[in-house]
């Protein structure tokens, strides 16, 4: 290597450097924005979910409130009833015992979901904490 290119290559470096840290950092940087973004909306998606779930936690609430009223009802009528009344007295529990069937597997994948959307969430804390 002659004197001429050591010196271009002691003129051109540290630009080289800088223009390369400047790309590197724009990068980070459009990630970082990218992450907190899509964190953003995550945080929101959490929200929602968390609202929906307390409000169904509150439906069942009132169902099983309702029910249990209902139930003590029904057995101070039954005596009273014919057997057609009885039949359908019969179908509604099983309806019943279906909806709140449903109502109980409805909130267990409320739950796991949410579970899943924290844990999401700490990762990307994690992931954004790292990337500061």
């Amino acid at each position: 290597m002659n004197q001429h290119h050591r010196q271009l290559l002691n003129q051109s470096f540290p630009s080289f450097l800088f223009s390369q840290h400047l790309w590197l950092i724009s990068g980070w940087l459009l990630f970082i924005k990218k992450i907190s973004y899509f964190f953003l909306l995550f945080s929101h998606e959490l929200f929602a979910y968390k609202s929906r779930v307390q409000e169904q936690e509150q439906i069942i609430v009132s169902l099983r409130r309702d029910l249990a009223g209902m139930t003590a009802r029904l057995s101070d009528v039954q005596g009273e009833l014919s057997e057609k009344q009885k039949q359908t007295l019969e179908k509604s529990e099983f309806t019943i015992r279906e909806q709140t069937k449903e109502l109980n597997d409805t909130r267990l994948k409320l739950s796991k979901l949410s579970d899943i959307v924290d844990q999401q969430s700490a990762q990307m804390e994690i992931l954004q904490s790292d990337l500061l």
